[in-house]
């Protein structure tokens, strides 16, 4: 998997649970700062195959923007799908641009 694209594994096990990924955020954040470990299992289950610096989630989005769904090895047509990473902790306030302009950059 690389940073630009990002396919869904097409394997037949699926689900669509529905998931918050502000609570998802500031789970991350608490458990980077050693104060929660109710993430772990959560960000392992949506990290999939892929590895790096920051934590990440494999999502559908749904094309509406209302829905957020994770755990869907083959999404519907009504959802793309993104990654979504999650500062680590040695992140400047500035990573998340840094991001988006190499992505750009890479089209």
């Amino acid at each position: 998997m690389g940073a630009l694209f990002y396919e869904p594994d097409q394997s037949p096990e699926s689900s669509d649970e529905m998931i918050n990924l502000d609570t998802l955020a500031t789970q991350t954040e608490e458990f980077l700062q050693g104060d929660s470990e109710e993430v772990i299992p959560q960000l392992l289950s949506l990290n999939g195959s892929s590895a790096g610096a920051r934590p990440k989630a494999l999502i559908g989005v749904d094309t509406e923007r209302k829905d957020i769904s994770y755990g869907a090895n083959v999404l519907s047509d009504s959802y793309e799908p993104w990654i979504v990473k999650f500062p680590n902790s040695v992140d400047g306030k500035d990573a998340g641009a840094i991001e988006y302009i190499y992505a750009l950059m890479a089209l």
